[in-house]
């Protein structure tokens, strides 16, 4: 919503709770800007002016020049091919150093849901629609930021229908125990919250799970439900 339709942060999640329509939001942003000063207009001195002469100047004679050294590099290289072309075939190949892989853009986050980090880069509070987008955001982001793996949703033990637990594992540590998140509810605004926004989230050990307990596995690039148990 922010990027979309040019808003403030603050008023662009108001419009994700529900709090506003993007019409009164833009009409805040609107009379936030009118009430901003206008900026100074400055003029442009004759020596800016002879600076920015100077500098088209000196641009066209270094362009000039590269060209110009590059019409002598190709008739240089033409002359000398015949001289270096057995020299090159009598060489050894040199050995070539394996490709880079690729590197990997990450998936942008699920849609209206908010993280929220501390000074030094911990993971608060974590704001969404649903579990499924609350576990992806707390895995991708934060100092932790691809260090953990959405596993599933499970409900917690006794089960509740206003809590679940957000499973991951850690990456760079394939053999450490499963570690899981609560995500609870808010009655208030019906989203779905991981974290009290004071202090780092903290993180458990799940429980077994009882016997026809129903748990939803979670990848952040597949559309898997989103809801544990119960429904949300």
């Amino acid at each position: 919503l922010a990027q979309r339709h040019r808003l403030p942060i603050g008023l662009a999640q108001m419009v994700a709770d529900n709090r506003l329509t993007v019409q009164k939001a833009l009409a805040q942003k609107a009379a936030i800007e009118s009430r901003e000063p206008p900026r100074p207009q400055t003029s442009v001195s004759h020596g800016v002016w002879n600076f920015m002469v100077f500098s088209i100047g000196t641009l066209i004679l270094a362009g000039l020049g590269v060209h110009i050294y590059g019409v002598w590099g190709e008739y240089l290289a033409e002359r000398g091919a015949s001289i270096l072309a057995p020299r090159m075939a009598s060489a050894a190949p040199r050995f070539q150093p394996p490709a880079a892989p690729a590197v990997q853009v990450p998936q942008p986050p699920p849609p209206f849901t908010v993280p929220r980090t501390d000074s030094t880069g911990q993971l608060v509070e974590v704001v969404g629609p649903d579990p499924r987008s609350v576990l992806i955001v707390f895995c991708t982001t934060g100092r932790q930021s691809g260090q953990r793996q959405p596993v599933e949703i499970a409900p917690t033990v006794p089960p509740s229908a206003s809590m679940r637990l957000g499973v991951f594992r850690h990456v760079d540590q394939p053999g450490f125990p499963l570690r899981a998140v609560r995500i609870h509810r808010d009655p208030d605004s019906g989203r779905w919250v991981a974290g009290d926004g004071r202090t780092p989230i903290l993180t458990e050990t799940p429980p077994s799970q009882p016997s026809g307990a129903r748990s939803i596995p979670v990848a952040p690039d597949s559309p898997a439900a989103s809801q544990g148990p119960g429904g949300a």
